[in-house]
């Protein structure tokens, strides 16, 4: 979740927003196919990690990692209060937290490599994409060996005041990823759209938006309280959606969806 909506949950009642718990299981998904057991070490850079939900789910399923997890709306208080949380249920080892990534580099407990880079719907919110990722990849710690998840918000077109509430320059295609990511000094590897099904919803919201509620206020996955229920059918739903997506795309078939991911590396010297 972005920071600036964790700041409108009441957190003594917010449930995770289904759309965050399938996209959970997409970066699992995505992070297993690099290669590798799940049981190794593993050193993972988390950019603009928001309020640690990923970190601290992956933790789960990569009982060995580590975590780095870097966010430039860690203010002091903020990030002594995710340390308190973070020591209380026993992850103070394995999430490490940042302001930036100087502040992670002067870390002498930072290891020589990063494996991974989560970049989790993350450049679109960074004005100069291009040349942060440039900037990214100057640190020491990310080596030809370092492998990027990055995932984005879909289709420029479907921008809307939820936009501009999350503070995003932009919506991405695949192709517009591949060429940006590629302009930052990364070679693609794979990239994809996901969660088809939430194309039309999306769709009729922002007509919604457009046509008939202006000037209404914009509420964000923060503010979500659901039923566990449905929103485990939804969750369900979202999975198996982005799982055929995959599948058709090895054979072919791209089908359009609400995000979209690239896994990518460094490029060759």
């Amino acid at each position: 979740m972005d920071l600036c909506e964790l700041k409108i949950s009441d957190e003594t009642r917010w449930q995770r927003h289904p759309w965050e718990q399938a996209r959970l299981e997409v970066i699992v998904e995505l992070l297993d196919s690099l290669g590798g057991d799940v049981t190794d070490p593993m050193n993972v850079l988390d950019l603009g990690c928001g309020d640690l939900f990923v970190a601290r789910q992956l933790t789960d399923f990569f009982p060995q990692a580590r975590f780095f997890c870097v966010d430039i709306a860690f203010e002091p208080a903020l990030k002594q209060k995710l340390q308190t949380q973070l020591q209380k249920e026993g992850l103070a080892n394995r999430i490490r937290l940042y302001a930036s990534l100087e502040e992670l580099e002067a870390d002498a407990r930072v290891p020589n490599q990063m494996d991974r880079v989560l970049m989790l719907d993350v450049l679109e919110h960074i004005e100069d994409e291009i040349g942060y990722l440039r900037f990214v990849n100057t640190f020491a710690f990310i080596t030809s060996a370092t492998r990027f998840v990055i995932t984005v918000p879909a289709w420029h077109w479907l921008y809307s005041r939820h936009d501009a509430f999350l503070r995003h320059f932009r919506r991405y295609t695949t192709q517009k990823l591949e060429k940006r990511v590629t302009r930052g000094g990364l070679r693609p590897l794979e990239s994809g759209y996901f969660f088809s099904t939430l194309l039309l919803p999306r769709l009729a919201q922002w007509g919604w938006e457009k046509l008939a509620a202006p000037t209404r206020r914009v509420r964000g996955i923060g503010a979500h309280q659901g039923h566990p229920s449905v929103d485990g059918v939804v969750r369900d739903t979202l999975i198996v959606d982005f799982r055929i997506s995959r599948v058709l795309r090895q054979i072919g078939v791209r089908l359009p969806g609400l995000s979209c991911y690239a896994l990518c590396r460094q490029q060759a010297s």
